[in-house]
């Protein structure tokens, strides 16, 4: 694996880094692409603690999402200007591409569910389903909303997605802090959750697809029994920091604020067991489940670009 050391420093340039993953499973390859905010990607591999560029080229304007479809070489790009492009990293070739994938809104998130389908939700609430073997439309599209609700654009950006066995059934994070279990398929919602009270961030599945844990703007972890996402089972601000109030003039003692915690942006399954955390403060946390639904042991480290 890429050594984990306190700092990875990688030289980019005055270019900000979008989004980042890795390429292959093999870990004698270690090799990770990254996306930065003038449309370039860049693959790297890691070797001896040193980080060498083996491809870079601009794909888009400005790349928000990157994700590689199983078990191939083909690395999708989406833009924020809702364009899609699929390119064969081996090759260096554009294998296929969508140019207005989403057309009133940018794309917000990207999952890939098969070697030639990807699923991708923008700032509108809208989900569309992508064939690289079928170019022109979506196979299916749907917008998220509750059929009690008028307002359009109530539910926000589809900020996170995730899927278990089911390739049909979609979890989507929501920024106005639901969670949406979506059926592909049928195109409609099939379960919305309460609010979570803030911002859904990031979502993931765990437990042999028995746990979905959902990490929001307020830095709380909240994990939904499968087939139940109506409701949280559990929910705990593991990082929560006490912060102090200014001293008032003329005197010696100090408040002490309410609890402030950095929000989770992204949960990523490491095994069944453990997820790696990563939030806005600039920290990655490793979590070792011990119970099905809670007391965590939480493990820092700092990670810089």
């Amino acid at each position: 694996m890429i050594p984990t050391s306190s700092q990875l420093r990688l030289p980019i340039g005055i270019e900000g880094i979008s989004c980042l993953t890795y390429l292959h499973e093999d870990e004698a390859k270690q090799l990770f692409a990254l996306g930065t905010t003038d449309g370039r990607v860049r693959i790297y591999r890691s070797l001896n603690r040193r980080f060498e560029c083996t491809y870079q080229k601009r794909w888009h304007k400005s790349i928000r999402c990157l994700s590689l479809l199983p078990s191939t070489s083909h690395l999708v790009s989406t833009s924020s200007q809702s364009g899609l492009k699929v390119h064969d990293i081996e090759s260096e070739k554009r294998i296929w591409a969508q140019l207005h994938a989403h057309k009133k809104s940018p794309i917000s998130s990207l999952l890939c569910t098969s070697p030639v389908v990807f699923v991708t939700g923008d700032e509108d609430a809208i989900v569309q389903v992508w064939d690289i073997r079928k170019p022109g439309a979506p196979c299916h599209s749907l917008r998220i909303q509750d059929e009690e609700q008028e307002e359009e654009d109530l539910f926000g950006a589809v900020n996170d997605m995730a899927c278990g066995d089911s390739q049909n059934l979609i979890l989507a994070a929501l920024d106005n802090g639901s969670l949406a279990a979506l059926n592909l398929r049928k195109a409609r919602v099939e379960v919305l959750s309460d609010t979570l009270g803030y911002s859904a961030r990031t979502v993931t599945v765990i437990k042999n697809n028995k746990v979905a844990v959902v990490g929001t703007e307020d830095g709380a972890i909240c994990l939904f029994n499968w087939n139940e996402f109506e409701l949280c089972a559990d929910r705990f601000s593991p990082f929560a920091q006490r912060t102090s109030k200014a001293t008032a003039v003329g005197s010696s003692s100090v408040g002490v604020g309410p609890s402030m915690s950095p929000s989770v942006e992204k949960v990523v399954k490491v095994t069944e067991d453990m997820i790696a955390v990563a939030t806005d403060d600039g920290k990655i946390r490793y979590e070792f489940s011990y119970s099905f639904l809670n007391l965590m042991d939480f493990r820092n480290f700092n990670v810089y670009f």
